[in-house]
Order: structure tokens, then sequence, then C-alpha cells
């Protein structure tokens, strides 16, 4: 049996409803964790769902519900950084002397437990008008923690981008405060698909200080599953340091190729902690 979710949100920036997360699962039946940055503060959503049989069944909408979230509390300044994970004025990732607290078009946080800082860039002609939020994401709040496939040195770090066309593609840049080992691969991680090698759409620059990669807003790369003009992205780099084992404790050499498992649950460095639910 599968289940699919489709939540739609209602904010003051934006007059109209509209979808927010397209996600089918097999593993979700009762319960979902969304994606970091997909849900915005002070927002009204709402939610259907309905129930695909092993015959391929479709069972009817459920009755919508919804709820509303609060403020948030991670966030004070409304930036779309988290306050805990703000850079200083020191910090030029991109080496172009213009310290990246001060840039419009590239978003710049201190990962999780200070291991160093990632930057993302949007500049013009990327398919991008904003980027509206960036975080960097405990791997403890990820449920399939006990599937990581390779160790992340910077973490995930988790981004929404407010696309110029819907259903458009995004080409943005990520920096890193150290560079990504030669072996690195660009991993993703989403509740439908669980982690996913995503180096076919991510190329390393020469001093494997930066990456580029792209991506679709509803397609390829997009964790919200839906084309709203809206990208949700929780990535990183990986370095395998040996192998790494599964819930069902099954080791796995990742010295080859890999194939994602998927896995059910996610979330983590979300800006909202607080929500009112409604019939």
């Amino acid at each position: 049996m599968t289940a699919t979710c489709r939540p739609s949100g209602l904010s003051p920036g934006r007059p109209m409803a509209y979808d927010i997360l397209d996600v089918t699962s097999s593993t979700c039946l009762t319960e979902l964790d969304v994606p970091p940055l997909v849900l915005e503060e002070n927002t009204r959503y709402s939610w259907v769902v309905r129930y695909t049989s092993v015959k391929g069944a479709l069972s009817d909408w459920s009755t919508p519900r919804g709820f509303t979230t609060g403020e948030s509390e991670l966030d004070q300044d409304g930036n779309g950084i988290p306050d805990d994970q703000e850079v200083g004025m020191s910090i030029d990732l991109d080496n172009n002397g213009i310290a990246d607290a001060e840039q419009n078009d590239l978003r710049c946080v201190n990962v999780f437990e200070g291991a160093g800082q990632i930057a993302v860039e949007a500049p013009a002609g990327s398919g991008v008008t904003r980027i509206s939020a960036i975080a960097s994401t405990d791997l403890t709040t990820i449920g399939a923690v006990d599937r990581l496939p390779l160790d992340l040195p910077l973490g995930l770090i988790s981004f929404r981008l407010e696309m110029e066309q819907v259903g458009g593609i995004a080409r943005v840049q990520a920096y890193f405060s150290e560079p990504a080992p030669q072996t690195a691969k660009w991993l993703k991680y989403d509740i439908t698909n669980g982690w996913q090698d995503y180096s076919a759409h991510a190329v390393f620059a020469a001093d494997r200080l930066s990456v580029e990669f792209e991506f679709q807003d509803g397609g390829f790369g997009d964790a919200d599953g839906v084309a709203n003009g809206i990208i949700i992205d929780p990535s990183g780099f990986g370095v395998a340091t040996g192998a790494a084992t599964s819930s069902e404790g099954d080791s796995h050499s990742l010295t080859g190729s890999w194939s994602p498992a998927s896995s059910g649950g996610g979330g983590g460095g979300c800006f909202i902690s607080t929500s009112t639910f409604w019939n």
C-alpha cells in the first residue's frame, strides 16, 4: 500500500492557495515528516491523503484537515537564516572581496556543530529570483540517519529557491570552507527517495572549493515534488570511509557504484516550531 499526501498553503504573500508538497510513499502511511524549509511561518496549510492498494486501486481523497504555523523561534531577525548559523563579516567563501553576509544573491551559514561554512549563490541568469531561506541540518534529526551512505564532513545544507518561472530550471553554485576530497559525491536526501547520489547534476570545481548544480522545479532535485515556483533542496558532499550499515544490519561497500535505498522519515533544521491544528 502507498499513500499520497498533498498539503497546500495560504500565506499573506500569496492570495491564492497553492500546492507545496506532493509525496507518494510506501513507508509513511500514517504520518509524514515535512522536509526542512517547506513550511513558512504564520501560514495556514491544509492537507489531503489517499491510498493505493497493492493492486493499484485508488481510494478517494480524504477530508481536508489543516494547521497554521506560528512564528519562528530560530530566525528572530527574519532574514531566512537561523540566528545561531549566521556568519561574521570576515567570511568570503566566493572570494570576490565582498563579505558573504552582505551579498544579495548569496546566502552563507555556519554548518551544524561549527565544522565550517557553506554558501549558496544564485546569480543573475540562474533562473532564481532569490534564495529565501537556508539552514544547516542536524543529521540526527534525519529519520534515515542509520542508512547514511557516506560521511558528510559539512553535513546537509537545505535551501529554498524562488524561481523566475514555474517548472523552470535553476543553476546555482555552492562554496565550501574546506575543499571536498577528490572522491566526494554530491548527495541528496528526501522523504520519498531516501539518500540519492546526485553527481549527475553536480560538477565540482578543479580546486574542490565549490560545486555547480542544477534542479528543476517539480522535477529532478526538488524535494517538494510539485512545480510551484519553489525548489527545496537538502544536500551536501559525502565521502566514503569504508562501509555503511543499513537499518537491517547489512554492510554495503561504498568504493564502487551506489544505489540509494528508499527510506521513510526526514526533517530537522526546520524554522517552524509551533503550529495550530484545525479541521
